[in-house]
């Protein structure tokens, strides 16, 4: 009898253990559903927002497309040339140095009687050499590096 109640007793706590444990796996299926239930949720909702969104974005793109294709490429210099006073006017003429008058333009003793590019013998090593000269008419001959009047504006030799 004792052998009996032993083996009862081993018997109960091992169908009790069992059941607890088939509970558990049950509560542990239930609450992997659960979890799988509210990802598929949530995934749901932003496949529907992906959706409305990819629509918006589609939406707002082909609107910009239509803006693109229908704005002038020179809309823009328009816009800005037409409220802006700083812009120079292409129908004005380029000046002309010689058009310009100022005093002592047409002095004689300013103007010179000839200009060009001279071979002269050097004194003591007797080459040539070629430089640029200018005769005025109080007959001063002077020599210039270069017929440049902006790098060379003073006389090397007068």
């Amino acid at each position: 009898n004792a052998v009996f109640r032993q083996l009862q007793k081993q018997v109960n706590e091992e169908n009790a253990l069992q059941k607890s444990i088939i509970i558990m796996q049950q509560n542990s299926a239930h609450f992997e559903e659960g979890i799988v239930r509210s990802i598929q949720s949530a995934w749901q909702t932003f496949d529907e927002w992906s959706g409305r969104m990819s629509a918006q974005v589609q939406d707002t793109w082909l609107g910009l497309g239509q803006q693109m294709r229908a704005l002038q490429p020179n809309a823009e210099w328009i816009a800005f040339a037409a409220r802006s006073d700083h812009l120079l006017d292409p129908d004005t003429p380029l000046r002309n140095p010689e058009t310009i008058d100022y005093p002592g333009k047409e002095d004689p003793s300013v103007i010179c009687v000839h200009q060009g590019i001279l071979e002269r013998k050097k004194r003591f090593t007797k080459n040539y050499k070629e430089s640029f000269y200018v005769l005025t008419p109080a007959g001063y001959l002077h020599e210039h590096g270069s017929s440049d009047a902006l790098n060379h504006p003073n006389p090397e030799l007068s």
